[in-house]
């Protein structure tokens, strides 16, 4: 019998249920998953790493996204996809004129005419933007939750700093992370990786450090690729990083199961181990610099470790 990614993912995992935590408090970070890999396994490698660099780590499930969510009571419920709201996120979706404005947008020769673009998008597609802003409300509720939690006497009872946070998320995941860290002063340090930004971000820039992580969607690079509007905009520190030999997919744990969606050319040539490594490396090093305040020479500029990222980073 075929297994499930959570079936695989499970058994592959060095994560124990229910265990003791660490005394001490740390920096928490919110991860959100992406649109078509949604579960809150498809990232557990990437997770788990930085669980075990010093950070709490909680992912987060959308209603009308996962196929099912938990009520306030703890009870499960099923999602099947017949909302009519979710339907009609993804008509817009899957709308050919979204695809081909998004491809323009990445392409646009101007600071100009890649705002008048995303504000297109922005407006052609208004319910699937303002489902950016939901997402970003259930990030809001679950620190909320956390911060009662925080101040409890349950298992997570002063366990997070609170005044460091960091948000980041996979494809719409990243979308979703700059979309709370642009509305929300919470947010101390952002990750995006390999989402395709727009709603508030288009008229707000980031005020928070900035990390955007991109796949080889290019036929080469160029400095107008590598960079990007909302780097060039960004008030405080931003990185891009893009990773030659990287397809979409692998910036989830599916990078690691190369098999079928290697063959039909959902991940790229680059080794699903070496991908998540590179991924590993920057992200932890990002988190600690701009949530623990600790220096990282891997931020300071290209790395030989690393000769397949072009980095590139900006300081007010």
């Amino acid at each position: 019998m075929e297994k499930s990614l959570e079936e695989l993912m499970k058994k592959m995992s060095a994560s124990i249920q229910d265990a003791e935590p660490h005394s001490g408090s740390f920096p928490l970070i919110v991860f959100g998953q992406g649109l078509y890999y949604e579960s809150p396994l498809t990232n557990l490698v990437l997770c788990e790493y930085l669980a075990s660099h010093g950070y709490v780590v909680f992912t987060v499930g959308h209603p009308y996204w996962e196929p099912f969510y938990f009520d306030a009571e703890g009870n499960v419920i099923p999602y099947d996809g017949s909302d009519e709201y979710y339907k009609e996120i993804w008509r817009e979706l899957d709308d050919p004129g979204r695809s081909n404005l998004q491809d323009r947008t990445l392409r646009a020769p101007s600071e100009e005419a890649r705002l008048a673009l995303h504000r297109e998008i922005n407006d052609s597609f208004p319910v699937s933007t303002n489902d950016l802003r939901v997402r970003s409300e259930d990030i809001r509720f679950v620190i909320d939750e956390l911060e009662r939690m925080n101040g409890g006497d349950g298992f997570l009872a002063g366990q997070l700093d609170l005044e460091q946070i960091g948000v980041m998320g996979f494809s719409k995941g990243g979308a979703t992370a700059v979309q709370f860290c642009v509305t929300d002063p919470a947010c101390k340090a952002v990750i995006n990786l390999d989402g395709f930004m727009y709603a508030d971000v288009v008229d707000h820039d980031l005020a928070q450090p900035f990390m955007l992580m991109s796949s080889d969607w290019e036929d080469g690079f160029t400095e107008r690729t590598i960079t990007s509007l909302f780097y060039d905009r960004a008030q405080d520190s931003a990185y891009r990083v893009f990773i030659n030999g990287a397809k979409h997919a692998n910036f989830g744990d599916v990078s690691l199961f190369a098999g079928l969606l290697k063959a039909t050319g959902d991940l790229g040539p680059i080794s699903g181990a070496r991908c998540v490594e590179i991924q590993d490396a920057y992200i932890s090093a990002f988190f600690d610099r701009h949530l623990k305040g600790r220096s990282s020479a891997l931020l300071d500029g290209p790395s030989p470790d690393y000769p397949e990222v072009v980095f590139r980073s900006r300081h007010p």
